[in-house]
This record gives C-alpha cells, structure tokens and sequence, in this order.
C-alpha cells in the first residue's frame, strides 16, 4: 500500500499512526493524509502538529473500584485461564477478589478456588455478554428490523441519550434511524432500521447533580475548590432536534422524547469558584462581548453579568470533556457534565464532569488526576480558535451532544475562568 486516507483523528496517537502506518511498510516511499473533522481536537492537531511526534502515549484510564465492573471483569479472567493466589498481586486485595469468586461460584460460573485455581464453568465465553465499561446488568440488546447488525449491548443511560426512538446515529460508517426502544421484556433492546440522511440529532434535557460526596480535594485557596468525589445525577432527556449536518440549522425542532426520568449514582469531578469570580470575568472580558438570555428560556430571569458568567462555566465544562481525550486514554462520550452559576450544595459557581455510567469507571477522577494539563490544552484550543465568535464553534465549545442546545457559551468567559483556575493550582505549587 503506497498511500492512506485518514478521515477524522482516530482518538489516540497510537491508533493514528497505527493507521498511517499501513503505507509504506519496510523503507519505500509513502504519503498519508489526515482529513479533519471540524471538532476541537482535529483542530487542535491541526493547530499543534508536533502533539503527534510526542513520544509519550496518554494515559490509560483504570479504575477497578465499581464492584460491579472489577467482578464482570473477574470473570473474563477466569475464561482465561485459571486465577490463582498468583494474581491477588493484579486482582487484589485477595480477600476482595476471593469474595468475587465467592459470588460467581454460588451463582454456578466459576469452580475451584485460588488454591487450585478458580476457574469459568458457563457455556460460552464471557466476553461476548459483558460490555468493557458494563456497570449493570440491564443491557440493550441492537437488531436491524431491515437487515443484520454487529453491535455490543448498551447500557440504559447511553440508550436515553443517543438511542431514543427518532435518534439518527452511525455505527461502523454507516447511519441508521432508532424505530423502537422495547423495554417491557425481560431482555430490553433497541430497534434500528438503516437510512441515509444529511441531518444528525441532538437530544435535549434538563439535568441536575445532587448528593455530592467528596473523595478528594484540593483547597487552592480564596473560595476555589477542585474536588473529585459522588453524586447522583438525574436527568430527563424530554426532546430532540433534528440538525442539518451541513448548515447547522435545525430543520424538525423539540420532538418529544417518551422515555421516563433517569438517575445515576456514579463518580464525578467539579472546580468550584468564589462568587466574587463575577466580577473578575467581568475586568477581563470585553464589555462589548456580553451576552443577553432569549425572552422564552429557562435563564430569562438573569442579568446579561450573569448570563454571559454562566456561558463561561458551560464553554469551560465543554472544553474540557471535548480535550480530555488528548491527554487520557478515554472516549469523550462516555462522559456529561453540567455547569451551574450556584450549586445549592456548593453556594458557588461550578462546572462538573461526571461518569455517563452507574457506579463510574474512573473517567472524571482521572480528569480530576490530570486537571491542570487537561486544562490547559482546552485553554490552548480555546485562544486559538480563529472562530471569532465569542459564543464560540463546534472547533472549540459548541458539542453536539450538548442537551441545553449549546446555550449559553462565552468564549471570552471560558478563557477567563481557565486563567484563574490554572493560576491558582500553580500558586498552590
């Protein structure tokens, strides 16, 4: 093979070159060409070319704390080979990992014990009912009413999110239309049917963290707070919009969603900001920049101070959910977040990044773990956009899978926030 298209950056450095890397084997000549996509990390390289000659890979996300996750996990193992007192070293500690195989042995799974060797004793490989990231047993199953489709089982929070009747999504290259989403059976699934359009959909909801725990924090002094911790996330997908994938333009508008409220009790991260930041944004950004709420939205009681803060807090919670995976190894949609001017728990402005998953697999604590360089890469991403826009673009703040319509973002704002929240970590340091 003398040449390669690449159509949109791959997600890690590893898997791009991995891929430009079928040309050309041994020492011939060969030309790879990288197509981007017009989302913030394909712009990002674009922008920054030398990110791809760093040696250094990202960090891999690994968090065995969901008991749920390490026991499904536990068992993929045990179809392996057989788990001996060996590897309490990886599956430890040994009393936690022996109660695993406790569990799996009353339910007829596995035999033997770590002595002897504990062992898978069902029928067919594990691998293939267990998703990687599966924290519940209530999965979806996918069918194809007009054909035959290869698709893993999805949990119940990404089916309200991205598979609600109506949704246009794509799978492996190609775009199919959700027709049905059956769940009065003991085994729920998802019903699509293969369509070629030029529009994509975005669902709408409202969506609240409450019941926060705090695991780990760090005080950085005059009211900021970074924490990573729990909370019970609640959110109602209630519409959707049908987009134009060319224009942008919505061509159906707020067609209901008839799925029921759901909750997730799972892990998250938040900065929290003095009130007085406010008035702090407010000496940096240019006064000509600020933005007023719509008469008919939810945020028409704020001020134009207030609202254009808020667009700040939302573009920042974006930002960094958009960058993360440029730093760790991790898939951005397997993330939410929610941005909020006063958290009634916290009394403060906060942006949060939460698990998309119940329980949490450790994707936001790794956000937590690595805030100052994942901020400061979203920083880079936002100041260099050649939008122009203070509401910002899909480039740097707008995200298509954003449930509040992408309303409101302040380019200006975000990148204020960023400055201050990065200043006071280096302070602390």
């Amino acid at each position: 093979m003398d040449a390669t298209v690449l159509a949109g950056y791959p997600g890690t450095r590893q898997s791009f070159w991995q891929r430009v890397g079928r040309a050309g084997r041994g020492k011939t000549d060969s030309l790879s060409v990288f197509v981007p996509e017009s989302d913030a990390i394909d712009q990002y390289i674009l922008d920054n070319p030398d990110y791809l000659m760093d040696e250094n890979i990202e960090d891999a996300v690994v968090d065995i704390s969901n008991n749920s996750v390490f026991a499904k996990h536990i068992l993929c193992a045990s179809s392996e080979r057989p788990l001996t007192e060996e590897d309490a070293k990886w599956f430890g500690p040994r009393e936690r990992l022996e109660r695993a195989i406790d569990m799996w042995e009353a339910t007829g799974q596995m035999v033997g014990d770590l002595t002897r060797g504990a062992q898978y004793n069902g029928t067919a490989r594990p691998q293939s009912d267990i998703s990687m990231y599966a924290t519940t047993d209530e999965q979806y199953r996918v069918k194809q009413v007009d054909g035959e489709i290869d698709m893993e089982p999805l949990d119940k929070e990404r089916v309200y999110r991205e598979y609600y009747p109506g949704a246009l999504v794509l799978y492996d290259g190609d775009q199919y239309e959700v027709q049905r989403v059956v769940e009065d059976t003991y085994n729920p699934y998802v019903e699509l049917e293969a369509t070629s359009t030029r529009n994509y959909t975005q669902a709408i909801h409202d969506k609240s963290v409450r019941d926060i725990e705090v695991d780990r924090s760090y005080d950085l002094g005059d009211g900021y707070q970074l924490c990573a911790g729990m909370g019970t996330v609640h959110i109602n997908y209630s519409a959707y919009n049908v987009i134009d994938i060319y224009s942008g333009e919505v061509t159906e508008a707020m067609l209901p969603i008839d799925l029921d409220p759901i909750s997730l009790r799972t892990q998250l991260m938040w900065i929290a900001f003095p009130p007085r930041i406010i008035e702090q944004v407010m000496q940096e950004i240019p006064e000509d920049s600020l933005i007023q709420p719509k008469e008919d939205s939810g945020f028409a009681p704020m001020g134009e101070q207030e609202y254009t803060l808020a667009g700040g807090l939302h573009g920042g919670e974006h930002g960094m959910i958009k960058m993360a995976p440029l730093e760790l190894r991790l898939d951005n949609s397997d993330m939410g977040g929610l941005s909020i001017i006063r958290h009634p728990e916290l009394g403060q402005p906060a942006w949060f990044i939460h698990d998309a998953v119940e329980g949490g697999v450790g994707f936001s604590h790794s956000i937590y773990e690595n805030f100052e360089a994942v901020a400061q890469r979203t920083l880079e991403r936002i100041e260099g956009c050649s939008c122009g826009r203070d509401v910002g673009c899909p480039a740097c703040l707008m995200s298509s899978q954003c449930g509040n319509q992408n309303e409101p973002l302040h380019r200006p704002a975000a990148s204020s926030l960023l400055r201050a929240a990065l200043g006071k970590i280096r302070e602390e340091q």
